[in-house]
């Protein structure tokens, strides 16, 4: 045999070796094919939930509206924490500060994952939210009032400002905010 055959029949076999590979593993129903995994969380009962807002808003030491600008993991045993430094636009209640960091359960530290709690998804950095905070622990690291309750996420639109309930995906609501007072201000201490 020539070259060019020699040349032909290998491209031909490189060629063939790809399409098997396609075919067992990247369409639906093939026997490697894995879809998209689903999202997983971990479980809490909260010690504490709140009533009313003016309840929530009375035991946070601190409340502000602030923008995500960065976040690290805390890996403490076998729990990750991720902790997101806030720039504060607005002290709704409580002392005045330029940056706030605050402590949510899950995140990634290397291979090792820790899923954050149903209903509690971690902030995410560039958004923006209204934070009802509890006091600092040692190293200054504020959490959220409720874990879950005192978070709301804010969406601008120019001038005009809504507050969403964090975490609704998971059917969780902001506490105060129902549907006919979706937007309104929460900034009721």
């Amino acid at each position: 045999m020539t070259r060019k055959k020699w040349l032909a029949i290998g491209f031909t076999g490189i060629l063939l070796l790809g399409l098997i590979t396609v075919f067992l593993f990247f369409i639906p129903g093939a026997p490697f094919y894995q879809e998209e995994a689903p999202k997983q969380y971990s479980y809490a009962s909260w010690e504490m939930q709140y009533e009313s807002i003016e309840e929530m808003a009375a035991e946070s030491d601190l409340i502000v509206e602030g923008i995500v600008t960065s976040q690290r993991v805390n890996r403490i045993q076998s729990a990750v924490f991720t902790i997101s430094t806030v720039e504060i636009t607005e002290t709704i209640s409580g002392e005045v500060f330029e940056t706030v960091e605050v402590s949510q359960t899950g995140g990634v530290d290397g291979d090792y994952i820790d899923y954050p709690i149903y209903g509690a998804p971690l902030m995410e950095i560039g958004d923006e939210y209204i934070l009802y905070l509890t006091d600092p622990d040692e190293e200054g690291v504020r959490g959220i009032a409720a874990g879950n309750q005192g978070i709301g996420k804010i969406v601008r639109d120019g001038d005009e400002k809504t507050i969403l309930p964090f975490g609704e995906e998971d059917g969780r609501k902001l506490l105060g905010v129902t549907p006919e007072a979706e937007g309104s201000s929460l900034k009721t201490p």
